[in-house]
């Protein structure tokens, strides 16, 4: 039985480790406690990592402080409530008298004030106020004297009160009686018709700076600058003389896309045009661009979208690796000096290839021992079939094959197990080279011994040491059979 000093562990030593260096007691699993959990003054939860104030306490329930003070120190506060509640509890408005926020530092507070029942803050407000009246600013007097139709609010020393107005009408009234010899000319010139003509037609108007101008009809018979950062033309066409438009003047460093852009709306803004990209001098046509443009284009937007180009006919060099959906290519006639197809298939839907190469080379620059031949496909009882002719890698012959099902398309193995394959019949006005007699079909059966022939018998008795041929006349054969000199028998055989 444990004493109120020590611990009695038993089944729990796989669980609970004692550290006797630094007083420090391990638990493996979970502590189930029937009370409280009481500790120190300063009570500290420390998850891993030990001392460096990271990790998290997770409460799976409510949290309820008693204390008088909670004290946060993190950097951060995310709450998910959507309401906040100050001086909870508080018996009235007065209870909650100075409930508020303050920031540390700033000096800064935002709090009720009980006795005008509102909002206080000792620092200014810069915000849209939604449903304040003009009555409630502290400057504005309509209490007093209340304000009639037509009125405006006047200062009177103290206060913005309300007052009779300058109407319309009133103003019209005072500048009827005025004329330009009533105003102070200055430095802010003022111009009639007369002056103007005048001016013109004195000859010595040289350059005229204006910022906005609004002309039915201009004509200069010398340059036009404008220096200004835009330039807008609301024509509905603009036709140009010269042959030739000169954009980004002074481009140093080349660092602007350069071309024309064109505007339109599908639902929302967006452009379209031709540039030349800065970043690799490259033109670049494009369809769709959303975000305004600037002095670039910015082609990895998600909006951006090459143009698709409609012509007759492209003159010049065009990189392959520049046209996509290559599957759908199709070219009415091409002339080319050397043409390189670096895909796993080219198909040719000629009628007749011809070619003034005296040589076909296959699989150049090999780097496996792969079949390699001519296939040509046909349609039979609606199957499709293949025949050819190929070097078979396994054994390095040459065989002529048809009616094979095999599907053709990236594989450079011819597989003689499918479906349908069978060695061709090669038909020829001659062979010349060795041809092996087993692999003959319909060759005669020519005999290889003495006993091949079909009036020879050698299997009833078989020849011994000495013996010869001997004809029988009874049995119509020739058997062997020991003779006498002369060797009649023997020569008579070789008669044959």
């Amino acid at each position: 039985m444990a004493t109120s000093k020590n611990f009695e562990l038993g089944s729990f030593a796989n669980n609970i480790d004692h550290d006797p260096t630094n007083g420090d007691t391990t638990i493996a699993n979970n502590v189930i406690l029937a009370g409280e959990l009481r500790g120190p003054s300063t009570l500290i939860l420390d998850p891993a990592g030990i001392g460096d104030n990271t990790g998290t306490v997770q409460i799976k329930g409510n949290l309820q402080v008693d204390g008088t003070q909670t004290t946060i120190n993190s950097t951060t506060l995310d709450i998910d409530d959507i309401n906040i509640t100050l001086a909870k509890g508080a018996a009235n408005a007065l209870a909650a008298n100075g409930a508020g926020i303050t920031i540390d530092g700033a000096n800064a507070t935002f709090t009720y004030d009980n006795a005008n029942d509102r909002w206080t803050m000792n620092k200014p407000l810069s915000a849209n106020i939604v449903g304040m009246s003009i009555d409630q600013l502290t400057d504005v007097d309509t209490t007093t004297t209340a304000p009639t139709n037509g009125q405006t609010i006047i200062w009177n020393g103290t206060n913005f009160v309300p007052g009779a107005s300058f109407s319309q009408a009133d103003f019209n009234t005072a500048f009827a009686s005025k004329t330009t010899t009533n105003l102070v000319e200055g430095t802010n010139l003022y111009y009639t018709n007369a002056k103007v003509d005048t001016h013109l037609a004195s000859g010595n108007v040289q350059d005229i700076v204006v910022r906005d101008i609004s002309a039915r009809n201009i004509e200069t018979s010398g340059n036009f600058t404008v220096n200004g950062t835009f330039t807008s033309v609301n024509q509905a066409t603009l036709s140009v003389s010269d042959s030739k438009i000169f954009l980004a003047v002074g481009n140093v460093g080349d660092v602007l896309d350069v071309g024309t852009i064109y505007n339109y709306n599908d639902g929302a803004n967006r452009t379209a045009g031709i540039f030349r990209d800065a970043s690799d001098g490259k033109f670049n046509f494009y369809t769709n661009y959303t975000p305004a443009v600037g002095t670039t284009l910015d082609k990895t937007h998600a909006s951006y979208t090459a143009g698709t180009i409609a012509a007759y006919e492209f003159e010049g060099r065009i990189d392959w690796d520049n046209i996509y959906d290559k599957d759908d290519v199709i070219f009415n006639s091409i002339e080319v000096g050397n043409l390189t197809v670096t895909g796993t298939q080219t198909i040719n839907n000629a009628v007749t290839v011809s070619t003034e190469n005296p040589l076909i080379l296959l699989n150049n620059n090999p780097s496996l021992n792969v079949d390699t031949g001519l296939i040509g496909k046909y349609k039979e009882s609606g199957v499709t079939r293949s025949s050819g002719v190929f070097r078979d890698a396994s054994d390095g012959k040459f065989k002529f094959f048809t009616n094979s099902t095999q599907a053709f398309t990236d594989s450079s193995i011819i597989n003689p197990s499918a479906t349908g394959f069978t060695l061709a019949i090669v038909q020829a006005s001659e062979f010349i080279g060795a041809l092996a007699w087993t692999s003959i079909t319909g060759k005669p059966n020519i005999p290889s011994t003495l006993g091949d022939l079909t009036n020879v018998d050698t299997n009833t008795n078989p020849p011994t040491n000495g013996q010869a041929l001997v004809y029988s006349t009874a049995n119509a054969e020739w058997a062997p059979a020991s003779v006498g000199g002369g060797g009649g028998g023997l020569f008579a055989l070789l008669s044959l």
